[in-house]
């Protein structure tokens, strides 16, 4: 089969990794000139990193195993504290925060040359009862079987065949930053949440000494510009205790992205297509499940494919998933919106339950690592080390 993907990045290359190991003919389309090289790092859980494994991309010596989770309020005072460590040894698979430039590069790894097109705009998709079409910006079309929508938020293949509603604002935005600096949790393997009345704030470390952090807020007023954000970072948060206000000390720039969240349809595409990743559920960053949730729709997409009936195939995809990144999707709404209020009511939550309750919450979360899913850890894989 041929299949055409829009989009190049996470979502659109593990759906081309998945597939090309299934026999299919893949074209992806990226419009940018290359492989990104930007953005900041991903965490993923044990859902995310049991479809690297299973799709056999080699993430071996990149990012940074992290074993603890701490959370704490701004003046200090801790809330909870999850052992990934523990959570490992039950789901198969722990946390690894990895910049997403490396992170697509090793999913990119081994794929034809041939495989990824790039610096092209798709401008239109077709499909009908008998083929899949896409045209191009240049006016080539390009025509197969099936076209998968991995473009993202602002996707046009959801926007020209499932709904042409863009992603909704949620009024939260996020300053982040990736960068070398000097810092104690730099060279650990320890991440932290700080939750305020000002915000919330996230440090955890990425590996090569790198360490990755964010601050979000309420959107705030429009007249805010980017050279901006870091001093008002400082006058924002400028009163918490312990490493989120170190962490403004030492830093000098950063970029920032509005928080977005998509209506997750029913069914997400035609008898010939469908979509994947941010493209059918773009969700607020906060229950850090974006691209795990987008490894997991290319690793079920390429397993329901192996039927015949494509139409059928498609439809079963979207079932197997809808459900549960709806669910997600809205958890994430709620933990964003009501988390800086909850958190700094509720007294010190002992570390036991936590961590058991955080391992359930992702495989209650999970396809692939669910009962009946796609993914049942061995003891050999339970003891996987990140090298």
């Amino acid at each position: 089969m041929r299949v055409l993907v829009v989009g190049g990045g996470v979502s659109g290359l593990a759906v081309a990794r998945a597939l090309i190991a299934d026999g299919h003919q893949v074209c992806v389309f990226e419009r940018a000139p290359g492989l990104r090289p930007t953005g900041g790092a991903v965490t993923l859980w044990s859902n995310g990193i049991a479809v690297l494994y299973a799709l056999g991309v080699d993430y071996s010596g990149v990012g940074c195993e992290v074993e603890t989770f701490d959370a704490a309020r701004s003046d200090g005072r801790p809330i909870w504290h999850v052992d990934v460590r523990a959570i490992r040894r039950r789901l198969g698979f722990g946390a690894l925060t990895i910049p997403r430039s490396r992170l697509v590069e090793r999913l990119a790894a081994g794929l034809p040359d041939t495989v990824v097109s790039f610096g092209g705009d798709v401008t239109a998709v077709e499909t009908d009862e008998r083929s899949a079409r896409i045209t191009l910006d240049d006016g080539r079309t390009i025509d197969g079987d099936v076209v998968i929508g991995a473009d993202g938020n602002r996707s046009i293949v959801r926007r020209q065949l499932v709904d042409p509603v863009d992603a909704a604002l949620t009024g939260w935005i996020t300053w982040q930053g990736l960068a070398p600096i000097d810092h104690p949790l730099t060279h650990g393997k320890l991440g932290v949440n700080v939750i305020g009345a000002e915000g919330i704030c996230g440090i955890i470390p990425a590996g090569d000494g790198l360490l990755q952090w964010w601050f979000e807020i309420r959107r705030p007023s429009s007249d805010l510009v980017p050279d901006q954000s870091v001093q008002m970072l400082r006058e924002r948060f400028g009163s918490w205790r312990g490493p989120a206000r170190e962490i403004l000390e030492l830093i000098s720039d950063a970029e920032y992205f509005v928080h977005v969240r998509h209506r997750v349809p029913p069914v997400w595409g035609t008898s010939r297509s469908t979509l994947v990743g941010d493209s059918a559920h773009a969700m607020p960053p906060a229950l850090a499940q974006g691209a795990n949730q987008s490894l997991e729709d290319a690793w079920v997409l390429a397993k329901m494919l192996r039927a015949t009936d494509l139409a059928a195939s498609l439809r079963a995809y979207e079932r197997a998933r809808r459900r549960r990144v709806a669910t997600v999707s809205r958890v994430a709404m709620v933990a964003t919106t009501r988390q800086d209020g909850v958190m700094r009511r509720v007294a010190r939550l002992p570390s036991g339950p936590t961590t058991y309750a955080y391992g359930l919450a992702l495989k209650t979360a999970s396809t692939v690592l669910s009962r009946r899913g796609l993914w049942q850890p061995s003891r050999e894989r339970a003891g996987w080390t990140h090298a």
